[in-house]
């Protein structure tokens, strides 16, 4: 298990990175986890691309999913 959380951790930090190049270029913040998601659904509709705010919640995602499976804690505590 420790792989796949690895992957996801790899995967968000990824994204959060290409989220913050994108917003010190165009002077948004980016200091915070709203800011990121904040900028990434601002991006999205720039480039009239869901997949850029879909993409980010995803990989955000993947890493509590995996977490909380390599925890095994019950279906109900994991994120959607």
């Amino acid at each position: 298990m420790g792989d796949t959380r690895q992957a996801a951790e790899k995967l968000y930090g990824a994204s959060v990175q290409a989220v913050i190049a994108a917003s010190i270029q165009r002077s948004w913040d980016y200091h915070s986890h709203r800011a990121n998601k904040n900028a990434a659904r601002r991006l999205a509709k720039e480039y009239e691309d869901p997949f850029l705010s879909t993409g980010f919640t995803a990989a955000e995602s993947s890493t509590s999913f995996s977490i909380t499976v390599a925890w095994g804690l019950p279906d109900h505590h994991r994120s959607a």
